[in-house]
């Protein structure tokens, strides 16, 4: 109970355990604790604790996958893009949403949307090509290709995997051959829109990552494509249907909604501190 003893302070008046205790010693205090009570043939409190060590490990948190990019990053089951100088919000998050919407939604966790400055900059950070300021205000759309490659490891993929796929994917499945794109080389498309340089309306960004497309008579292969519109914006109740909204805010703004504590873990807690001041008088009396 060397664990428990760490972590309990008992006194004449009552018992504390440690609200920071990490789930795997707390998992092996109760593996531990389990042995003895099987040893002292306390059946009816090895069935309790069995049951809360159940629940324990069921709540254990899954190890997220991450994907990274040039400075920039995200965890797989995150929404959250985690750039250089910026957080970006997934673009699929706020799909069909206008920049009204969305910004009731999030701004109180500190999202706002995007600048043409800020997309630049992450234009250029993915290596998408030049974009030059004074062409973009004066209404010049910034357009770069890249031919076909066989490998997916591509800024353009990258792109679309951390910032989300607001089109696409794989087409071609068993009752469809032709006429679709093949599971070895999907169409990603990630789209959003962004503020223009006076802040009077938005425009959009594009990126997709080249594919290969099927049809019954031959297999056609494209490249892959950037684009920041940058024509006459459109007013900020404008939805697009697979575009979602640039925002962004500073890094290291703690979440608004943090997630809570398991309550079986805090049951179980409880019933170990009890458990072990019981034990402690048994041991004092028999003294």
């Amino acid at each position: 109970m060397i664990g428990v003893i760490l972590y309990i302070q008992i006194n004449a008046k009552d018992s504390v355990f440690s609200d920071y205790i990490s789930v795997p010693l707390l998992v092996s205090i109760n593996l531990c604790y389990l042995i003895k009570v099987i040893f002292d043939r306390e059946i009816i409190m090895l069935k309790i604790l069995i049951l809360f060590t159940l629940a324990t490990l069921t709540s254990l948190p899954v190890t997220a996958g991450l994907i990274q990019y040039n400075g920039y990053e995200r965890e797989t089951d995150s929404q959250i893009v985690k750039g250089k100088k910026l957080e970006w919000l997934k673009w699929d998050v706020t799909r069909g949403q206008s920049v009204n919407t969305a910004l009731a939604d999030y701004s109180s966790q500190g999202w706002q949307v995007a600048n043409i400055v800020q997309v630049i900059e992450l234009f250029s950070d993915f290596k998408f090509g030049f974009v030059n300021l004074n062409d973009a205000i004066n209404g010049k759309n910034f357009i770069k290709t890249q031919p076909w490659t066989a490998s997916e490891e591509t800024p353009h993929y990258y792109f679309t995997q951390l910032f989300g796929i607001s089109e696409g994917g794989t087409t071609c499945i068993e009752y469809i051959k032709y006429h679709c794109h093949p599971m070895s080389d999907p169409w990603y498309w990630s789209i959003a829109l962004y503020l223009n340089l006076e802040k009077t309306g938005v425009q959009g960004a594009s990126i997709y990552d080249d594919f290969t497309y099927k049809t019954n008579e031959l297999t056609a292969i494209y490249g892959a494509y950037a684009e920041l519109n940058n024509g006459e914006p459109a007013d900020f109740n404008f939805r697009g249907y697979s575009s979602g909204i640039a925002l962004v805010r500073e890094n290291g703004v703690p979440p608004t909604n943090q997630i809570p504590e398991p309550s079986s873990n805090k049951i179980l807690i409880l019933t170990l501190a009890i458990i072990a001041f019981r034990r402690s008088l048994k041991i004092k009396a028999s003294n």
